[in-house]
């Protein structure tokens, strides 16, 4: 039977970019554990792996004294050969990622994970431990529905390499700001912003922020405005976006002292929208929604306050920080002669001036547009009703709020358009076109048992409808259709993707995806979510194997050194 260290193994659990994860035996006590291993090998540089090595077992040891309900314990450290390894806490169960990959969550359950996982993060940072990777695939329900918090003192251990090469590892939709940008002094703030990303995330069935590429990902949790949440499920309502605007702040002093008071305020807030439901992921439409008439004049002054751009020197500096920590841009993709990096740095800094000038367009579109759009979104119907007829008129209509009540300078309103009865001869419903990209996807109207299957038609009742996509391998896809005023509804599917970072010392090896060749290193893939076998193949040298799980939109690397 192998063994690591005394302990006997199982089963393989899973394979990362640093190591494996098993399944394995205590024989001493007779206990089922996990146990993560850390490939040390794979670092040529003798003071570097012992630097490495040192500092896996001050993490370890720090992270060992934690002991909670919530997070799996850590029982042991050691090296066998060239791999150091963490014994740890077995958890039999699922990871809320992959719950939310295969179900909805319900309004009780969100809230109990997200009171439970800011219980257990508070707790660490008493003890003076920040996470640093604190995302849905790091937090477990057991079989028996109990919260569980992984690699408590694992992800500084497996970022450690990236560190040293400024370069970021893992999904950094969930980072905070400062940890983007370097800060090696993060505390508790840190890991209540990737609560708070995970929070939007169970309500709106979307990240607040997300991009077609990491430096302009990273530009944006540094330097934009998250969405308004009401915008992506209209069952909330303005005090949800109030608590959101704290926990998501840029600047750490302006969110909450503690995660638990984030959860307790999202929690009040939520108690005063009395049909609130989370959105499973993807299926949120990205309009603008009927607000209430509670939340018309903070919407208005919203809309007309400016945010000036950046323009100071120290400013734009700070805004091209991000973008350096994108290492791959600079280094992965660099060819070996002085005319192909001078490329490189050309197209780098282009990037980095378009980069700027979204930053800007960032800042003044949302203004323009809400003001342009903001007499049209109060008509706008909620999601959950059809276009209901024009309202009678009323003999005794109430005053206009005054500009003074607002703080704004409103010119007068134009006469209102006169209302249009419906006729008795105007369809009830309509036949509707219904095609995606690729075809094949399953279409749901309005979370009913309504499907079909693309390309396809069906009648729909006269009103506003959501269709919801989904297609196996790829993200899923939404559409909103005014019947019978709209005959085709049409969405595009993206293909659920990871990012594969590849490196070799020396470099120029080629590179096998499942059998089929890539290119040399280094070497930066998109490949399909799911386990793929990557060989790297030197001339005189034996071929280094290697497999990998890729999750969507997660960021992995391998990096092999022949002697």
């Amino acid at each position: 039977m192998q063994r690591i260290g005394r302990y006997e193994i199982i089963e393989e659990l899973g394979r990362g970019a640093m190591g494996v994860v098993f399944r394995a035996m205590d024989p001493v006590i007779g206990r089922t554990i996990a146990i993560k291993t850390i490939r040390l090998g794979e670092f040529p540089d003798p003071a570097e792996k012992a630097k490495l090595r040192e500092r896996l077992f001050r993490e370890a040891r720090s992270a060992g004294v934690l002991s909670h309900p919530h997070i799996v314990t850590i029982y042991d450290i050691g090296e066998d050969g060239d791999n150091a390894f963490i014994a740890m806490e077995f958890v039999s169960g699922s990871t809320l990622d992959q719950i939310l990959r295969r179900q909805e969550i319900d309004r009780e359950t969100l809230l109990a994970v997200l009171a439970d996982t800011a219980e257990a993060l508070d707790y660490a940072h008493s003890k003076g431990i920040v996470h640093r990777d604190v995302k849905p695939g790091n937090i477990m329900l057991t079989d028996a529905r109990v919260v569980k918090i992984t690699d408590f003192g694992v992800a500084k251990i497996l970022s450690a390499q990236a560190t040293q090469s400024d370069f970021v590892l893992g999904t950094p939709s969930y980072m905070s700001p400062e940890q983007i940008e370097g800060n090696q002094s993060l505390d508790g703030r840190s890991d209540q912003f990737a609560l708070a990303v995970i929070a939007y995330e169970l309500l709106t069935g979307e990240k607040p922020f997300s991009a077609e590429s990491l430096p302009a990902l990273m530009l944006r949790i540094c330097r934009e405005p998250h969405p308004d949440p009401r915008r992506l499920n209209p069952t909330l309502d303005a005090p949800v976006r109030e608590v959101f605007d704290k926990g998501l702040a840029k600047w750490p002093g302006e969110r909450f002292a503690t995660c638990t008071q984030f959860v307790r305020a999202l929690g009040n807030a939520l108690a005063q929208c009395p049909d609130w439901r989370p959105l499973p992921r993807g299926s949120a439409a990205a309009l603008p929604t009927m607000e209430t008439a509670r939340d018309a004049t903070r919407t208005a002054s919203t809309l007309t306050r400016p945010v000036p751009p950046p323009a100071d020197s120290s400013t734009a500096r700070n805004l091209t920080r991000p973008l350096r920590r994108a290492r791959e841009l600079r280094d992965l993709e660099e060819p070996a002669s002085h005319l192909g990096r001078n490329t490189v740095l050309a197209i780098l800094a282009l990037a980095l001036l378009g980069a700027a000038a979204w930053a800007t367009r960032g800042y003044w579109e949302p203004i323009l547009a809400g003001l342009a759009g903001q007499e049209q979104a109060t008509t706008v119907p909620p999601l959950s009703q059809g276009v209901p007829p024009p309202p009678e008129p009323s003999p005794t209509p109430g005053p206009a709020p005054s500009p003074a009540a607002t703080g704004l300078e409103t010119p007068p309103a134009p006469p209102p358009a006169p209302a249009t009865p419906l006729r008795a001869n105007e369809p009830r419903s309509g036949i509707v076109d219904i095609q995606s990209q690729p075809p094949g996807a399953q279409v749901t109207i309005d979370d009913t048992k309504d499907s079909c299957i693309t390309p396809c038609s069906m009648e729909l009742a006269s009103g506003r409808h959501v269709l919801h996509f989904k297609l196996t391998g790829h993200r899923a896809g939404v559409a909103v259709i005014l019947v019978p005023q709209e005959s085709k509804a049409f969405t595009r599917l993206d293909p659920s993707t990871g990012t594969l970072l590849l490196l070799s010392t020396p470099d120029q090896a080629d590179i096998l995806v499942d059998g089929e060749p890539k290119g040399k290193t280094p070497l930066t893939l998109k490949l399909p979510i799911g386990r793929h076998r990557v060989i790297f193949r030197r001339e005189g040298k034996p071929d280094q194997v290697r497999e990998v799980e890729l999750a969507d939109e997660q960021i992995a690397n391998l990096d092999v050194t022949w002697q």
